[in-house]
């Protein structure tokens, strides 16, 4: 979807509903990591120390910092984010930890290899209108995306190892980017900047004793830069005929290019979702159930809050990932943490957000 078609989309619905809602101002920090791989500690530093688990394949994390003012029905806010995916597959782990800590690669066996990477660093402008129909509230959010630091790498191929030690297979790749990258390309000159927008929504719906709450960020994007850093190639080792010679040559070739080029690029979708119910029982315990999902990767807690004087305590579980999740809410803060180590040093997924606000 065009940045024309977001706009259009986004001033349409801001023409279709009744309004409502209160005045709150804001500062916010929220960080969402996650590693099948190694800690995150040792990913973040480029010290590998663990060798990555046999099913490694994914790592990311999402990060937002900045301040959110509503007024009336009107909300906007200011941010800075940083987005970083790794999606890849376990032979191509192994060789990062094998290269990373110069350990020999695996005799004769075959790397699979496969990973896609982007990285984005960007500040953030965003408005919006808040309606509301009956028991259901909706926030439509537009963004102006302005970023400094990009890059969308993808190689895939596969390689093999012999006795002694020597490659042989093919391996291709391409990449945009504004400074880091694989061919450690020094800065020429190319654009460093560049904008796009983004649609995001939050609805929140109240039915007798259940609550249920829907985020989508970026759900459209467009983002564009104009002549940045392009590069590609691919590593070959097929033998090559040399008449000159009058033999054949077996070893590594490796044909790529270095260039500026227009890119286009999406941001990945981030969808939060929630289900609570109060109930009548232990002191109006309230039961939760939420769902998260980004970068392909899901998550489900499941959990109970209960309110002590002005405070609501929160305890979540996810199942799936084996990670507790603790929060608390109150007029002025809303907090949660989740980590799936009590070390922080050891730690594969942390969850954190902040939330200060004063609402009239």
């Amino acid at each position: 979807m065009t940045l024309k078609k977001i706009l259009i989309l986004a001033a349409f619905i801001s023409c279709t509903l009744p309004v409502h809602a209160q005045s709150k101002f804001g500062l916010m920090v929220s960080s969402n990591s996650f590693s099948n791989a190694l800690p995150i500690k040792e990913l973040v530093e480029d010290e590998w120390k663990s060798r990555p688990e046999k099913e490694a394949d994914l790592a990311y994390t999402t990060n937002l910092a900045g301040f959110e003012y509503q007024y009336h029905n009107w909300y906007f806010s200011a941010t800075k984010r940083l987005d970083l995916i790794a999606d890849t597959n376990p032979d191509t782990v192994l060789a990062l930890y094998q290269d990373k800590m110069d350990l020999d690669f695996s005799a004769n066996k075959t790397y699979q290899l496969n990973i896609h990477l982007k990285h984005i660093e960007a500040s953030q402008l965003s408005a919006g209108y808040q309606y509301q129909m009956d028991n259901l509230i909706l926030l439509t959010i537009v963004s102006y995306i302005q970023f400094e630091t990009m890059r969308e790498s993808q190689l895939a191929g596969e390689v093999s190892i012999n006795d002694e030690q020597a490659f042989s297979g093919q391996v291709s790749f391409t990449e945009y980017y504004t400074d880091k990258n694989l061919l450690k390309r020094p800065y020429k000159g190319w654009n460093r900047q560049g904008e796009g927008a983004s649609l995001s929504f939050k609805l929140n719906y109240q039915i007798e004793q259940f609550n249920f709450q829907l985020n989508v960020w970026d759900l459209f994007s467009h983002l564009k830069i104009n002549e940045t850093g392009y590069s590609g190639g691919t590593f070959d080792t097929q033998s090559s005929y040399r008449p000159e010679l009058g033999l054949n040559s077996i070893g590594p070739l490796f044909k790529g290019w270095e260039s500026e080029q227009d890119a286009k690029l999406k941001l990945n979708r981030r969808l939060e979702a929630g289900l609570d119910y109060q109930t009548d029982y232990f002191n109006n315990v309230e039961l939760n159930a939420d769902f998260e999902h980004f970068a392909n990767h899901n998550r489900i807690w499941f959990g109970a809050s209960k309110p002590v004087n002005t405070v609501k305590y929160q305890l979540m579980f996810d199942p799936i990932n084996l990670t507790p999740q603790l929060g608390l809410k109150s007029k002025y803060v809303d907090f949660n943490l989740a980590m799936d180590s009590a070390n922080i040093n050891k730690a594969k997924q942390i969850k954190l957000n902040l939330n200060l606000f004063y609402t009239w």
